[in-house]
């Protein structure tokens, strides 16, 4: 049985990559930390996989564990952290942390061969704001560790925004959905696509021999962000945002546009079925 290892486990794309590598077979070991008197939200989601008998959950940080005995051998692992409360006042003691973790992450891969994915984003690619500094250096320290460790194999994949079920409510979309008449705006507004597509490229990467190597991942169609906007709202003639970054297709990424297979009218209409859902549980007492 292949085995993999997700860090954020319950965040917006652990918890649907986790549930996804669960129905392909795979034994997940997730890792992530919430207290159940603050965030019911995770606890929701750890519930709906919890009944699985291949999946290990460790309610712990992962500076705190010591990886090896976690899992002495895993085929992938999947970095999903993401830490949202980073500003221009507490950035370089966020780096100092965030750098040790991935370097323990890293020299964990590396002792056992396990090749490591890594979540970023298109913040990273013109540093927009502390986020995007945080990830281009990240990316930078995963690059250069390639370089002086030859067991160590990487993914980065680069995202724009990601929308569908379980969407933080700092985000756009889901804010849209809450009906907040102001929301806030998505730092990256260049493109959009839907968290399961997302995933089913997740999946296709531990197979990929083409390792090391930078994924900029696009939906090939235009202004997704904007219309996604204009669709929650009902607007008919939108006035179109301007985005900072242009991304282009790279030939040899087309290869993952296969799996972008749902309408941005799809996924929005599955995100609003949800957040339906999430309101009734709330209304019974359940989160």
């Amino acid at each position: 049985m292949k085995k993999a290892m997700v860090i954020g486990s319950l965040g917006f794309i652990g918890f649907s990559l986790s549930k996804r590598l669960l129905e392909e077979e795979f034994e997940v070991i997730g890792i992530d930390h919430f207290s159940e008197k603050h965030d019911q939200l995770k606890e929701q989601k750890l519930l709906e996989i919890a009944r699985n008998s291949n999946l290990i959950y460790i309610n712990n940080p992962v500076e705190n564990l010591i990886l090896k005995e976690v899992a002495e051998s895993c085929d992938v692992l999947y970095y999903c952290l993401h830490d949202s409360d980073i500003n221009k006042n507490n950035i370089n003691k966020k780096m100092t942390k965030m750098k040790d973790i991935l370097t323990k992450v890293m020299d964990y891969c590396n002792e056992i061969m396990c090749k490591f994915v890594y979540l970023s984003s298109y913040e990273s690619l013109n540093q927009r704001n502390p986020i995007g500094q945080m990830k281009m250096e990240e990316e930078y320290e995963i690059e250069n560790y390639s370089k002086l460790n030859k067991n160590f194999f990487f993914h980065i994949v680069q995202l724009p925004t990601v929308y569908g079920p379980w969407q933080p409510d700092s985000m756009t979309f889901q804010q849209l959905i809450m009906g907040k008449d102001s929301p806030s705006i998505d730092p990256i507004r260049e493109d959009a696509i839907f968290v399961e597509d997302l995933v089913e490229i997740l999946l296709e990467l531990p197979a990929d021999l083409d390792v090391n190597k930078i994924i900029k991942i696009n939906s090939n169609r235009k202004n997704q962000w904007q219309e996604g906007v204009n669709l929650i709202k009902g607007t008919s003639n939108p006035k179109q945002e301007s985005s900072e970054l242009e991304v282009k297709n790279v030939k040899d990424q087309e290869v993952y546009h296969r799996h972008l297979q749902t309408t941005l009218e799809e996924g929005i209409r599955r995100q609003k079925e949800h957040y339906k859902y999430l309101q009734k549980l709330k209304g019974l007492g359940l989160i």
